[in-house]
């Protein structure tokens, strides 16, 4: 939409924030998903958990630990004839998330994951996903990359930067 008092482009307002998301499951289903790589495993693990208990006659308790963190309320509002549909709201929300690329040189374990997460959510926003991809070219640090915008934080980018003093 132009705004024709400042001869702008006005960005339409989000609507894959978490925040803003009208559906108190996909919320309950983010709190501790940090990760677009949590988000899909644990979309297929609760894909499964619930298609076994609709229609395999497995009533059981949740045995995942973060299965059963989400609590009965968010399970009641799943029901034999609603369940893909909202496991279909479940994909869309993932879909439709625009999350902080982190460029780092390994694959970051699940603990370090979340305690990054949260850290992020505590200190920059409290709605972001993360992505972590791994760049083997990256030395010492990390490169960020946030809607469109790619910035290297790592050594190798100091040193590169820096290349006519050191020489």
């Amino acid at each position: 939409m132009l705004n024709l008092s400042t001869n702008r482009w006005k960005k339409p307002k989000q609507k894959n924030s978490l925040s803003n998301m009208e559906n108190d499951f996909v919320k309950t289903f983010f709190a501790t998903t940090y990760s677009l790589q949590q988000a899909r495993a644990r979309l297929r693990l609760l894909r499964s958990y619930l298609i076994s208990y609709f229609y395999q006659n497995e009533k059981a308790t949740p045995k995942d630990s973060w299965l059963a963190s989400l609590g009965e309320n968010f399970y009641k509002q799943f029901s034999k004839d609603n369940v893909y549909q909202k496991l279909r709201v479940l994909e869309d929300a993932i879909s439709a998330i625009e999350p902080l690329v982190i460029y780092i040189t390994f694959d970051m374990p699940e603990d370090e994951l979340n305690k990054l997460g949260t850290w992020i959510r505590t200190n920059i926003k409290k709605d972001l996903v993360i992505d972590t991809k791994t760049n083997t070219d990256l030395i010492a640090g990390c490169a960020l990359s946030w809607k469109g915008r790619y910035k290297d934080f790592s050594l190798k980018a100091r040193i590169e930067d820096r290349r006519e003093r050191i020489l």
